[in-house]
C-alpha cells in the first residue's frame, strides 16, 4: 500500500495547520478504524486557500491522494486541490447539558454565558455555563471576544480533552446574543437538596456586612433568608457595590455551598448580581 493512490472518508476532529506563506496545509481525518494525517503542499495548498477550502472541526471530508506508511503510521498527500472535498453539515442545536451525549466530530450549535476566558497564545479557551451545565470552548484564533459575563452562541465540532467534551470553534462562529429569561427560585425553595448546584434566586437585602476579603449580604423574602458571600475581586467590580442599601431587591446567581453548617450563595462574577429597580 505504500505510495498507493487511495480515497479516504472521515471526520475532522481538530483545527488544521495552515501556513499560507509557505504553502502548507495539514489536518487529520478520522473514522471508526483510526486516523490519518493529510497534507497539501505548494500549488495544491495555495489553491485551497484561494478557494477558502480549509477543514474545520465537525466537517466531513473525502480525500484522494498518495498514501505513505512510515514507522507504522500512515499519512496522505493531496496531489491536487481537487483531492479534498468537504461537507459542512447543518449544526444540531443542543443545550450545554446535552454535550456529553454527542459523538466526537459531530457539528453542533450551543449557547451559554461566558464565565472565563484564557489566552493560550494565539487561541482563546472559553468556559460557558448554562444553568448547572458547564463546558469549555476552544477558538481557532485570538480574535477579540465579548466580555466575560456576556451570553454567546457558538458553532463547532465536538472534541474531547482529558475525558471531557469541548467544542472546537473555527473563526467567525462565535456570536454575542441576548441573555435568556431566567426564572428565579423563591428563597424558600433554596434548600440543601440544591447544595453544590448553580442557583438563581431573588430577595430583599436586609443587611450588608464586611469581612476581610469581601462582603456578606443577607437576603430575605417573607420568612425565608439566605446569606450571599461576595469576595472583593468580584464585589469590587459590581457597578452598584458602593450604593447598595438595605431594602434593595437583588436577583443573584451563584453556587450554593455549606459554610460552617449554614447554606450560602457564592456568586463568581459581577454579572451574577442584578439590582431590580
Amino acid at each position: 500500500m505504500n505510495y498507493a493512490f487511495v480515497r479516504l472518508r472521515g471526520v475532522i476532529l481538530d483545527f488544521a495547520t495552515v501556513d499560507a506563506q509557505e504553502g502548507y496545509l495539514a489536518f487529520t481525518v478520522q473514522d471508526e478504524s483510526g486516523q490519518v494525517r493529510v497534507q497539501a503542499y505548494r500549488q495544491a495548498a495555495a489553491t485551497l486557500f484561494a478557494e477558502g477550502v480549509v477543514p474545520a472541526p465537525g466537517d466531513r471530508a473525502r480525500v484522494d491522494g498518495t498514501l505513505r506508511l512510515r514507522d507504522g503510521e500512515a499519512s496522505l498527500t493531496l496531489n491536487g486541490a481537487d483531492g479534498l472535498l468537504l461537507e459542512r453539515a447543518v449544526p444540531e442545536e443542543i443545550g450545554l447539558a446535552d454535550l456529553s451525549r454527542v459523538r466526537l466530530g459531530e457539528r453542533i450549535a450551543t449557547r451559554g454565558q461566558l464565565r472565563r476566558a484564557r489566552d493560550l497564545g494565539g487561541r482563546w479557551l472559553l468556559t460557558l455555563r448554562d444553568g448547572t451545565a458547564e463546558a469549555d470552548v476552544l477558538l481557532s484564533d485570538a480574535a477579540p471576544i465579548p466580555e466575560v459575563g456576556s451570553w454567546v452562541r457558538v458553532i463547532g465540532g465536538v472534541g474531547e480533552y482529558r475525558g471531557e467534551r469541548q467544542v472546537l470553534v473555527a473563526s467567525g462562529n462565535l456570536t454575542r446574543i441576548g441573555a435568556p429569561a431566567v426564572e428565579a427560585l423563591p428563597l424558600g425553595a433554596v434548600s440543601r437538596a440544591l447544595e453544590g448546584q448553580w442557583v438563581t434566586t431573588r430577595g430583599r437585602v436586609s443587611a450588608v456586612s464586611s469581612f476581610r476579603g469581601g462582603v456578606r449580604l443577607a437576603l430575605t423574602e417573607g420568612e425565608s433568608a439566605l446569606t450571599l458571600t461576595a469576595f472583593d475581586a468580584v464585589w469590587g467590580r459590581v457597578p452598584f457595590s458602593t450604593t447598595l442599601q438595605p431594602g434593595d431587591v437583588l436577583w443573584v446567581s451563584g453556587r450554593l455551598v455549606d459554610y460552617r453548617g449554614a447554606l450560602e450563595l457564592q456568586p463568581e462574577l459581577p454579572a451574577d448580581f442584578v439590582r431590580v429597580p
